[in-house]
């Protein structure tokens, strides 16, 4: 996610909840943790056609500064 798409994926949505994984930089992200993203993702999925829908990316912290410095993220201490 990046400021410029965040309300197309999430932010802007009706009855959504935005689940962020933060990453230190895109380099760290690697097939293990977007398989922990997915997992956390199935056990959400929705089982009925109503009610809140939940909305998963990630974030490099890097790349966005001012979108974490709002949650005080620190890079040291992400995946």
């Amino acid at each position: 996610m990046t400021k410029d798409s965040g309300n197309d994926i999430c932010l802007k949505k009706d009855g959504a909840l935005c689940i962020i994984m933060a990453v230190k930089d895109k380099a760290s992200l690697d097939e293990s943790k977007l398989d922990i993203l997915n997992a956390v993702g199935q056990g959400f999925a929705s089982k009925i056609s109503r009610g809140i829908q939940f909305y998963f990316s990630w974030i490099d912290v890097s790349a966005e500064p001012e979108f974490t410095e709002l949650f005080d993220l620190k890079a040291e201490s992400l995946p």
